[in-house]
């Protein structure tokens, strides 16, 4: 996919990734990936990320982007790194990238 999500999401991750200071990839699952990717009408205020890379860029990520961040409250939507999750059986050959170098860091 190679256009930019759309609004407040497309700000949000511009905002976020200027706050990055380091490249990250954030598998994205739930309903803010099924919404892009499908196009299916579903609302979802959060971006559900699992397997961060690079591990230790979660800190970052859910101080300056999760729930209780100021972007969140300026964008209304977040980032959810969720800890637990079971995804499929090598999940990793059915991802797809979304924005690609859309963000600088």
């Amino acid at each position: 996919m190679s256009s930019l999500p759309p609004s407040p999401w497309k700000e949000f991750l511009q905002a976020l990734d200027s706050k990055l200071t380091e490249r990250c990839i954030l598998p994205c699952f739930g309903g803010f990936a099924v919404t892009l990717v499908y196009g299916i009408s579903r609302t979802t205020l959060d971006i559900d990320v699992m397997d961060v890379a690079p591990p230790h860029a979660v800190g970052t990520l859910i101080r300056e982007g999760g729930k209780s961040s100021s972007l969140a409250r300026e964008y209304k939507v977040y980032l959810d790194v969720v800890g637990m999750v079971n995804p499929p059986y090598e999940y990793e050959s059915r991802l797809q990238p979304l924005y690609e170098g859309a963000f600088g860091s």
